[in-house]
Parts: C-alpha cells; structure tokens; sequence
C-alpha cells in the first residue's frame, strides 16, 4: 500500500514532488520522487527508491532509480538534466496544476499498480492494497538475491548522470 505524504510542484508547475511512504509485511519505505509530465505523450519520474520490485511500466513512462542521490537537491538536478534531456528530442514539460497534482499521482500509482494485476505480478486485497502473486514473488525473488549477493557492486556501478541523459535519448529517439 501507498500513502502519499507530501507532495508539491517546482514554481514553473512543470515538476512535481512526492514522498511516498511504500509500507509491506516486513517494512515500511520512504521513496522521494520527481515527476514530470511530456508532451506529446510520456513522463519521466526520478526517485531514490533502492528495494527491488517486480514493476514494468509502459514504454512512454520513464523510471529512474537513483538510490546513491543522497539529497533531495541532487535527485532534483538528475531530474531536471533529464527533462532538458527529453526537451531536447521534442518532448516538452507540461504544466501541472498544483490542485490536480493529488488526484493525479493517486491515479498514476493505481494505473501502475492495475497494470501489475493484469500482467499476473500483483492482485488486488483492498482499497489501494496490492499483494504479490506467485508470479510476481517469483520474477522478485532473483532480484532480491541479486541484491543481496552483488548489492555493494549496485552501489559501486551506478551509472553517470551522462550515461542516464544518453538512455533519455536513445530512448525518445526511437518513438
């Protein structure tokens, strides 16, 4: 289940922020996440979340996990390399209006989480409550030993912020 926490938008209204508290059987995580809707189509999200998961999103939402981002500023300036990254490849920030921002990140998470039961990985238990499936623990459990095993190489080998504005290309290039 996710509860959202905090949220506000950058004064040119094209970045929200969220502070999501992710709370399971075991453990309760905080995840800080920048949001940014594209026109024509797409999103690009910056977090800090560092657990494994079992989510796949759409081609046109761009997730990038940045656990080694220690502060909210330097989450903040890979998100905002990233979006000049996207405007560069003709994919232009939308505005989001601060009043709408609630209703939209509770309809995102549902969408992403609606899209995980449809693939099998996750059913519904509740209101906004979403378990594993034997599918899902099934495709988690590798990534759970992978980060047990190998997780201070996680760390060592991040990617650059270069190599992240790359991916951003080659990937908005190719729709």
């Amino acid at each position: 289940m996710k509860n959202c926490i905090l949220q506000g938008a950058s004064p040119d209204l094209f970045s929200a922020v969220i502070i999501v508290d992710i709370k399971t059987a075991d453990a309760v995580f905080t995840k800080l996440e920048f949001s940014t809707l594209l026109k024509p189509c797409g999103s690009i999200s910056t977090n800090n979340y560092d657990q494994p998961n079992v989510f796949s999103h759409e081609a046109e939402k761009i997730v990038i996990n940045a656990p080694w981002k220690k502060s909210a500023a330097e989450l903040w300036n890979l998100h905002s390399l990233l979006v000049n990254a996207a405007g560069e490849c003709s994919f232009l920030p939308v505005a989001i209006h601060p009043d709408e921002f609630a209703d939209r990140v509770r309809e995102v998470i549902r969408l992403d989480f609606e899209r995980q039961v449809e693939k099998g990985r996750m059913k519904q238990v509740g209101t906004d409550q979403y378990r594993l499936t034997l599918l899902g623990s099934l495709l988690a459990t590798p990534k759970v030993w992978f980060r047990m095993s190998f997780g201070i190489l996680v760390i060592l080998c991040r990617p650059s912020d270069a190599t992240l504005q790359r991916k951003i290309h080659r990937r908005l290039r190719s729709r």
